[in-house]
């Protein structure tokens, strides 16, 4: 993946603590979705803007977690929202080996960087 799982936490964090996707976040968390994807043998292809698009971001999180649950809380307030995410493998148990939770201002980046969290988990297995 080229990253470490530290690293991988880190852009995690950066991501979530965002009110807008910067370019630099953006392309970074391109090439880390990309390469996971295709070492999985999964044949999509990953933009900048399509990580500013919540429906885009939760195909990428079926794309790599198929079958996991999402489970988003929150408020919308302008100018930035009260989001909370996580994702789970399992929604029926709590034994889930690993959840990626996030929260933020802004949903996508909410839902990017819990994915980004789960990637960072399979990198430490």
């Amino acid at each position: 993946m080229g990253m470490t799982s530290h690293q991988l936490e880190e852009l995690a964090d950066k991501i979530e603590a965002a009110t807008t996707l910067d370019q630099d976040l953006a392309d970074t968390a391109v090439v880390v979705i990309g390469t996971f994807l295709r070492d999985a043998g999964k044949q999509e292809t990953v933009r900048a803007s399509d990580l500013l698009s919540t429906d885009a971001v939760i195909h990428l999180v079926d794309e790599a977690a198929p079958g996991w649950s999402i489970r988003l809380k929150g408020r919308a307030f302008e100018p930035n929202g009260h989001w909370r995410c996580s994702l789970r493998s399992n929604e029926a148990r709590d034994e889930d080996e690993f959840i990626g939770h996030a929260k933020g201002p802004d949903l996508s980046n909410t839902l990017l960087a819990a994915l980004l969290r789960i990637l960072a988990y399979r990198q430490r297995k």
